[in-house]
């Protein structure tokens, strides 16, 4: 064999040496690139090293409308026509982060007028609920949606949406409670949804405030509280009973918010009695109450 043969030889064996060394050391990427299947029902994004899946709206969907006619809440046919459209077009795969579903059910659990300072002064408030009923599990959470509409011409629009908005109670139940209250000097309105958890030796239970901010409806302020009956687990701070909370109307853009203990009145002087939480632009934040006086 001659000498440049050998050479030949020696280059392929090489060669084909360091091929294997790249396909081990890149062997997740490249089994990713080749396996993936861009038919699927979801697809995978990737951002700061953590994986994020999406899911395509399913074509084809058993759905529930019939909870859209609550007993106790009279809505007009219109917006229930409304509402029946908007949640049929919504993608509840992607807000449920589930691949198939076999069904859904919606239902309207909250409606209340509000004034306003646009528009015709006056809206209606629609919040639904939805679930699917696969997701039923203790750590399971159905999905809330925000609807407000308001009466022009003896006919309801809808001028503004926030679907799948929240989500709702343990057990995959609806929210125990909703609140609307005025929220800034100009009848800006904000959602207060009360929601909890059992676990673990104790009782959670939640309040938080929704409103709109930067064109879109998000969570600004939690207050939760515990209460005690088994056992303390470390690093949380328990009360006495569920606390309470409060907004305080003034000539902000957005009022401020005040905490206080169960076992604490609205009228004690004492500074350490409360909590109290202003506005940053983002979300409510808390302020010193040796700056305060109540």
């Amino acid at each position: 064999m001659s000498s440049t043969n050998r050479i030949l030889i020696l280059n392929s064996i090489l060669l084909v040496l360091i091929i294997a060394i790249l396909i081990i050391v890149n062997y997740d990427d490249l089994k990713y690139k080749f396996s993936r299947d861009n038919s699927d029902s979801h697809n995978m994004s990737y951002s700061d090293d953590e994986e994020e899946m999406h899911f395509q709206k399913q074509d084809t969907l058993n759905v529930d409308f019939e909870g859209l006619r609550n007993d106790t809440i009279n809505l007009p046919e219109n917006i229930i026509q409304i509402l029946t459209a908007e949640l049929e077009r919504f993608n509840w795969n992607e807000a449920l982060k589930m691949k198939d579903l076999y069904s859904l059910y919606h239902e309207t659990v909250f409606a209340r007028k509000f004034n306003t300072d646009y528009g015709n002064g006056r809206s209606f408030i629609v919040i639904t609920f939805s679930n699917s009923t696969a997701n039923l599990c203790h750590a399971c959470r159905g999905k809330i949606s925000l609807f407000e509409f308001q009466n022009k011409n003896e006919n309801w629009q809808l001028i503004r949406k926030y679907p799948a908005f929240a989500s709702g109670d343990e057990f995959a139940l609806e929210p125990r409670g909703f609140d609307l209250v005025q929220i800034g000097n100009k009848n800006k309105y904000a959602v207060i949804v009360h929601t909890g958890y059992s676990g673990q030796g104790h009782d959670q239970e939640s309040k938080s405030v929704y409103t709109e901010a930067d064109h879109s409806f998000n969570q600004v302020f939690e207050f939760t509280s515990y209460e005690y009956y088994i056992d303390y687990p470390k690093d949380i701070e328990y009360t006495d009973g569920y606390s309470s909370m409060r907004i305080l109307e003034s000539n902000k853009d957005y009022f401020d918010i005040e905490t206080k203990s169960d076992e604490t009145d609205w009228n004690d002087k004492t500074p350490v009695a409360f909590k109290h939480f202003v506005f940053n632009g983002k979300e409510y934040i808390e302020q010193k109450v040796n700056k305060l006086s109540h």
